[in-house]
């Protein structure tokens, strides 16, 4: 029966020696930043270039990540999203007993081409109609003018005024 109260005593005191970095909201909300934050890059996308990168970095006791590389790349510029992701990362602080300790991690970050998007194909505007009406305009009722001193040496012009007028396109019952 003494091994027994052993036992229980051993699994009561197990403690880790020390303790690791988390982030803040655990597993999930790493991941959940990662998946928000994540930039596929435009050559990977224009190249058809997905896979997993592999990130080994070191967290230091105030929970910043001060030295990442990769373990394993794909390439076209996803290494560096990886990398430039990682280095983003805050971790919460850790105090061990006063000791400063520094802790190594790996990640996998996962690239994945977004499914392709149907060409949509938008059907050719329609043809511009242009619809005018000529009216010609009535003839001035002649006023006998006055002849002043100002008037003599001009000329009589003529004017002319046009209206234009486009009626909106309708649209069709599809669109």
């Amino acid at each position: 029966m003494a091994k027994k109260n052993d036992a229980d005593t051993a699994a009561k005191k197990k403690k880790t020696f020390l303790r690791k970095p988390q982030y803040e909201g655990g597993a999930k909300a790493l991941r959940d930043y990662i998946t928000r934050e994540l930039r596929y890059p435009a050559d990977a996308v224009a190249a058809h270039i997905h896979g997993d990168v592999q990130i080994r970095y070191d967290v230091n006791d105030d929970g910043e990540v001060i030295d990442a590389k990769v373990l394993r790349g794909i390439g076209g510029g996803c290494n560096e999203e990886a990398l430039r992701l990682v280095r983003s990362l805050r971790f919460v602080p850790v105090r061990n007993r006063g000791i400063r300790t520094t802790s190594h991690f790996d990640i996998v970050i996962h690239f994945r081409l977004p499914p392709p998007v149907p060409a949509v194909q938008h059907p050719a505007p329609p043809p511009v109609a242009l619809a005018y009406t000529y009216v010609p305009a009535q003839p001035a009722q002649q006023i006998p003018a006055q002849v002043t001193a100002q008037d003599t040496g001009r000329q009589q012009q003529t004017s002319y005024t046009w209206s234009i007028s486009i009626p909106p396109q309708r649209k069709k019952n599809n669109e």
